[in-house]
């Protein structure tokens, strides 16, 4: 396999696998600005903080992806040169003050000279990368990346935009890879763990509680849900937890948007919490494997569930998908209608016909969301001994969806895949 070089501006001499500071970032914003100040742990922070998590020590040491100073690149020979992306903020156009992320709103990004004429000669490419997240507002950030090629005088050609959306934005002049290091992120379980899990749901061992549904933000969709649970008293079967905070912000019940939901029995109840009281300052990628494997089936209500356009494509797989696939549990997912159909199309597999799954075919999102509830009520009804065969019948099913989630985490982590692929489809224009 060839070698991919990826660039790195601001070389630690010190170190074959840190930078000072990220790409394209002059140093006063990256010490100053709010967007990068977060990442700015030491003097030589980790460059996986500085790049995104597709690079981490386990590609270098295979030599998949080699890291150079872009001084020290050959003559001739291509190159990636990616920009981390931390938030979406670097795609707004409100600049608060010369020092945010929004600053790049109106200058040109800090890239050498050098890479630019490498640029120009179809020698390197950027690669913007805001793979922690999986927006749809792909309006902003199509005008911030043409915006960015007029001020650096590049071809919108030589200009690579990657983000966890897996469908992934409609345009015909910037190319988009799907990367999410979410399916990364998670950590997948030691054999020996996997066996235990699959010996005791042979052995038809009994769980505490029939559901779990962590939810850590407070959400409108997530409400909804839980208030659906409470009245029907479902949570006395089910591992719940639910905060009232979002983005630093307490859920507000008061707002008139809010008020026609009729939510006074969340709002009298949260915040839920089971292991952890603090749900703010909880890390969300934490696995509590004995908590999961206390219940027979995961909700997982992830990040996105009500779509405002429907003109914008929008896919988003967060760690709330991927615990339960890691922990070999069976789930009903609070998503995206169609969402079932997505992950199908990453290679995973569902669990129809033991769990009705209709409702991710239902696009009218309120109804989903019945549909969601009363499939939880029809499994909450079975038999202890129906549950534990339904676990039996499921289990090659969840022993596949977690070789297939090992295989695209591994490929995801070491990186090589991702730039490789990018590196093959520039080669196959040339």
């Amino acid at each position: 396999m060839d070698k991919v070089i990826v660039a790195l501006d601001n070389w630690n001499s010190a170190s074959l696998n840190k930078q000072t500071y990220p790409n394209g970032v002059c140093i006063e914003l990256f010490k100053k600005g709010t967007g990068y100040k977060t990442s700015y742990d030491s003097n030589i922070p980790e460059i996986k903080r500085c790049i995104g998590f597709v690079v981490e020590d386990r590609c270098m040491q295979g030599n998949l992806v080699e890291l150079k100073s872009y001084l020290d690149i050959p003559e001739n020979t291509k190159y990636l040169f990616p920009i981390r992306v931390l938030n979406r903020y670097l795609f707004a156009e409100k600049q608060q003050d010369k020092f945010t992320t929004n600053y790049y709103w109106d200058n040109a990004l800090s890239i050498p000279e050098k890479i630019l004429k490498d640029i120009r000669n179809n020698l390197c490419k950027i690669v913007f990368m805001f793979i922690a997240e999986g927006q749809g507002d792909w309006f902003n950030k199509e005008f911030f990346i043409k915006k960015q090629a007029s001020f650096l005088n590049v071809p919108l050609s030589s200009i690579i935009y990657a983000d966890a959306n897996y469908l992934g934005p409609n345009s015909k002049d910037i190319s988009f890879y799907y990367c999410n290091r979410w399916e990364c992120y998670l950590q997948s379980l030691p054999k020996d763990k996997i066996l235990d899990i699959k010996n005791s749901i042979l052995d038809k061992n009994s769980r505490k509680k029939r559901f779990i549904n962590f939810n850590r933000k407070a959400r409108l969709h997530r409400m909804l849900l839980t208030e659906k649970i409470l009245k029907s008293g479902l949570e006395k079967n089910m591992i719940l937890t639910l905060g009232d905070t979002a983005n630093s912000k307490k859920f507000d019940f008061n707002n008139e948007g809010i008020k026609k939901y009729n939510l006074e029995l969340v709002k009298s109840r949260i915040p839920i919490t089971y292991d952890i009281d603090n749900l703010v300052i909880n890390n969300p990628t934490h696995i509590n494997i004995s908590a999961q494997l206390d219940a027979y089936i995961c909700i997982s209500s992830e990040t996105y569930y009500i779509k405002y356009s429907k003109n914008i494509p929008h896919a988003f797989f967060s760690e709330k998908t991927f615990k339960p696939i890691v922990v070999l549990q069976p789930f009903i997912t609070v998503n995206y209608a169609h969402s079932l159909e997505l992950l199908k199309h990453m290679g995973y597999k569902t669990f129809h016909p033991y769990i009705n799954e209709s409702y991710d075919s239902e696009e009218d999102d309120y109804k989903r969301l019945d549909m969601i509830h009363d499939e939880i009520k029809r499994l909450n009804s079975l038999t202890e001994e129906e549950i534990k065969q339904m676990m039996v019948n499921l289990l090659p099913v969840l022993i596949h969806n977690a070789e297939v989630y090992n295989i695209n985490s591994m490929n995801s982590a070491n990186g090589y895949p991702f730039f490789n692929n990018i590196m093959n489809d520039w080669n196959k224009n040339v």
